[in-house]
């Protein structure tokens, strides 16, 4: 998702967009199983209790923050997120990378 709410040449502070949980909810009805933004957090800063996180998880929903999509335009993509394996960790670094679909889907 690319919201152009917080560029990564910034300092993390107030007033980046974040989901809702409802969108969340939303989302995995629809069978939506990898959630990407363009932000430092699926949260807003201002959020409590990190309510897109816990639907994020009680809905089985992976999730990639921090991407950098401002030079991508609107259409259909194949990601490729390969993850740092971190031993212990709960999230790594991935470099991620798209790639323009074609045809129907």
């Amino acid at each position: 998702m690319r919201t152009d709410s917080s560029p990564l040449d910034r300092e993390i502070g107030p007033g980046f967009a974040g989901l809702s949980a409802r969108l969340v909810y939303w989302l995995a009805d629809r069978d939506v199983g990898l959630v990407g933004i363009d932000t430092p957090s699926v949260d807003a800063f201002e959020a409590e209790g990190l309510p897109s996180h816990h639907a994020l998880l009680e809905r089985g929903l992976t999730w990639i923050e921090g991407l950098w999509l401002a030079d991508v335009d609107p259409g259909l993509y194949f990601l490729a997120a390969l993850p740092l394996l971190l031993e212990g960790a709960e999230a790594a670094p991935v470099r991620a990378v798209i790639t323009p679909l074609r045809g129907e889907f």
